[in-house]
């Protein structure tokens, strides 16, 4: 598949028998993009199997994780305005943003965020994103499972303030 674009930066390119191309990542960020599901998964095994550097992986929806996936789903569901997903804000990628009202959700797990370094992380980043004038709400997966409506009311509060 040939995709042409103008917006290269010199990390994303390299070469191979003396060919400029697009760094493996950067081709699966275009191949997300225009590709089905279907091939774009094949592309990305393809390249996890040749350990190729490809940063790290999102779906189709732009999601990494079932929890992530599960979240798009429940906004769909309940009628939210749909996020940006996995956006880079500063030094570190929010889950979830909502740009124009400052709202970020990060989605955990205990088994993901439980140890003691991701807590302490997880802390740091939301200080570093509150002085910024952002609100941070997390969302576990058990919340998401057990109280999805009183999850939905919260957000649909926070987000129409």
């Amino acid at each position: 598949m040939i995709h042409r674009t103008g917006t290269l930066v010199a990390g994303e390119i390299t070469s191979k028998d003396n060919i400029a191309i697009t760094a493996p990542a950067r081709t699966l960020a275009d191949l997300h993009r225009v590709a089905s599901r279907a091939e774009y998964r094949r592309a990305l095994r393809q390249a996890e199997f040749l350990r190729l550097p490809i940063g790290e992986p999102t779906d189709a929806d732009g999601t990494r994780s079932g929890l992530e996936r599960s979240f798009v789903a429940f906004c769909r569901r309940h009628h939210l305005p749909q996020p940006k997903v996995n956006v880079k804000v500063g030094p570190y990628t929010a889950d979830f943003l909502w740009p124009a009202q400052k709202v970020i959700v990060e989605t955990d797990s205990f088994r993901t965020h439980g140890g003691p370094v991701a807590f302490e992380e997880d802390r740091a980043r939301d200080v570093w994103f509150k002085v910024r004038g952002f609100m941070v709400l997390r969302v576990t997966d058990r919340q998401l499972e057990h109280d999805p409506a009183g999850i939905a009311s919260s957000l649909r509060s926070v987000l129409e303030h």
